[in-house]
């Protein structure tokens, strides 16, 4: 063999190698993806549960600071494109507590959800 021939195995690799790294890199990377897919579906769902429960609170606040007129109960009503809410009230005639209960919904995907806010407020 001619010092040539010799210089020229050494300075790559065969197209048989190359290819069968590349399938061993694929192979070792498809787990990686459907990690990765799955944790972009729990951030995504992570912020809309604490999206729906700024608007909870927020509507809740309002509540608490609105006066007697602004303290019934409201059927389901659009916050923006995603969210919409309910707003039950009930006077407990025993210790004079309103429970308000707000209850936010919004689409993922396929699946309803549902975000429920239960609390007791005391007259004025």
């Amino acid at each position: 063999m001619s010092a040539c021939t010799r210089l020229r195995r050494r300075n790559g690799f065969t197209l048989v190698e190359v290819l069968v790294s590349v399938a061993m890199l694929g192979i070792l990377v498809l787990p990686l993806m459907g990690i990765f897919t799955q944790s972009l579906r729990s951030v995504h769902a992570g912020r809309a549960q604490v999206t729906a429960a700024f608007h909870a609170q927020r509507l809740m606040d309002d509540f608490v600071l609105a006066d007697a007129a602004g303290r019934v109960p409201l059927g389901r009503t659009a916050i923006d494109g995603t969210f919409s809410f309910e707003r039950t009230v009930r006077t407990h005639p025993a210790t004079g507590l309103t429970e308000v209960v707000i209850t936010v919904f919004w689409q993922q995907g396929a699946i309803a959800r549902t975000l429920r806010v239960v609390s007791l407020v005391a007259p004025r």
